[in-house]
């Protein structure tokens, strides 16, 4: 069957979900994924020719919804250069006008990203990722949230936009290219949702709404419309979410919010199909987005939270939990004799001030376990340690953005224990409790996690017997830190 007359047949089967309320919400929605998600559209990798079909289906369906559009048949063009290859991308985009007059010059956006891996040969098979739950389930969901809204829509009063956007998946290119080209220049947009992944609500016993609190009481919004619902809504507060078509709107400075199950499902695997999603689920989600819209659609003023945006896109302070391992030993001063390291490990509490763009002061906390094989035995020392570095990094405007940086600071431990031999030893008169010296180190950050190594040199003389002319500990630590 020739694919274009597959896409029709699938249009009309869909739409004919909606004559004379035959079928349930949760039906149409089956049916949005499922045509999604087929075979017949490879995938819908960015810059595939098989998403022709995907982008071909919703424009049908956007049409049957009846929203209106400023672009040829929905269809917003946008190019990105990969490698050396120029891939045309194509978002489709549907209005909702309000009802109100001056009001109506103001937007509220609905988007979901309609692309998803393609496909690649497995074993001289081709192997598709038909993203179901990544995420034609978003999309499904954002045509009947749509649809809903068009049907009240003389009850309106800002404008809404309908937009599944493209080239998510190869780095939130379709929303970067909307809100950067003149939708961003020329539209007041007030709100942005993005419903990425879901399909999994019974799993996710409930419906996360990230980013909330980007709009001034926006958590008070969804607790009192999740509650007339009935709907479990298990996250409001979280930052404005950096993996998903939130991150470009957020960057503006636009309250941003991220509408998900979870990565329940089988994320990023071929095994991502229609059949294992929640549509009675779905359903839950479309009316509660819906209601919310509608909320906001037709309050006074939607303000943002500009201190929570700000926090989220290029924070002041960062905070997070770090795990590092390594290995350590005693450097013996002015002797023949060369001691042996040994496995070291750390984990603690790490922030970071922002001064400029470029530099951090840093401070964390650390649960470490040093030491070294001696002439005698091999010790461990159990510390906490305090240590304060200055950073330098590579300059950056937000948090998406990779920088390297190297630092130098210093430390102190405050030895608390110490093994040796299997069992606990009293090292007070043998070796110091309090330790200090210098630490430098780089590393790599992107987005919230960070790598780095750390080289430590002890100053301070730990011996205390008298029988060496000094013993320093010294210490390579290779550390991973997530930030909150």
């Amino acid at each position: 069957m020739n694919k274009h007359i597959l896409i029709l047949l699938l249009t009309i089967t869909s739409s004919a979900l909606h004559v004379n309320g035959q079928s349930k919400l949760s039906e149409a929605l089956r049916a949005h994924v499922a045509t999604l998600a087929s075979d017949s559209l490879s995938g819908r990798g960015f810059g595939f020719p098989e998403k022709v079909l995907a982008v071909e289906y919703l424009t049908n369906q956007f049409r049957l919804a009846g929203f209106t559009t400023k672009k040829v048949n929905y269809v917003e063009d946008f190019l990105h250069f990969e490698g050396q290859t120029l891939v045309a991308g194509q978002n489709i985009l549907g209005i909702i006008e309000g009802s109100d007059p001056v009001l109506k010059n103001e937007y509220i956006v609905i988007g979901a990203h309609f692309d998803h891996l393609g496909w690649k040969p497995v074993n001289d098979v081709k192997t598709i990722y038909n993203g179901a739950d990544d995420n034609a389930s978003g999309v499904a969901s954002i045509i009947e949230i749509g649809r809903i809204l068009s049907e009240r829509k003389s009850d309106i009063k800002r404008s809404i936009i309908i937009a599944a956007f493209d080239g998510e998946e190869a780095g939130l290119l379709g929303s970067s290219a909307f809100i950067n080209g003149p939708a961003g220049d020329t539209l007041n947009i007030k709100a942005m949702f993005s419903l990425d992944m879901v399909g999994m609500f019974s799993k996710n016993k409930g419906v996360d709404l990230n980013g909330f609190n980007s709009l001034k009481n926006g958590e008070k919004l969804v607790i009192k419309i999740a509650g007339n619902q009935n709907v479990p809504v298990r996250k409001t507060k979280e930052n404005i979410e950096m993996w998903t078509d939130t991150w470009s709107f957020g960057k503006k400075g636009i309250p941003s919010f991220y509408v998900t199950t979870g990565l329940i499902s089988p994320y990023h695997k071929p095994e991502d199909d229609s059949d294992l999603l929640d549509y009675e689920g779905m359903e839950k989600i479309v009316n509660l987005i819906s209601e919310i819209v509608f909320e906001m659609a037709n309050t006074d003023k939607d303000e943002p939270d500009t201190r929570f945006i700000t926090h989220s896109v290029n924070p002041k302070v960062m905070t997070g939990v770090s795990l590092g391992a390594g290995t350590s030993l005693f450097s013996y001063k002015d002797l023949f004799y060369k001691a042996k390291p040994v496995l070291a490990f750390q984990t603690g509490i790490t922030s970071k001030l922002k001064l400029s763009r470029s530099f951090f002061l840093q401070s964390s906390i650390y649960y470490e376990m040093t030491g070294s094989n001696t002439e005698n035995e091999r010790i461990y020392f159990h510390s906490f340690s305090p240590q304060l570095d200055l950073v330098l990094s590579t300059p950056a405007k937000d948090m998406s953005e990779q920088v390297f940086f190297g630092f130098a600071g210093g430390y102190y431990s405050y030895n608390f224990a110490a093994t040796g031999k299997g069992k606990t030893s009293d090292f007070t008169e043998v070796y110091s409790q309090g330790d200090y010296g210098i630490n430098f180190g780089a590393g790599l950050r992107y987005m919230k996690t960070e790598i780095r190594i750390c080289q430590k040199y002890g100053l301070k003389n730990i011996d205390l017997t008298g029988n060496y002319s000094g013993i320093l500990n010294r210490g390579t630590t290779f550390s991973y830190t997530r930030y909150f």
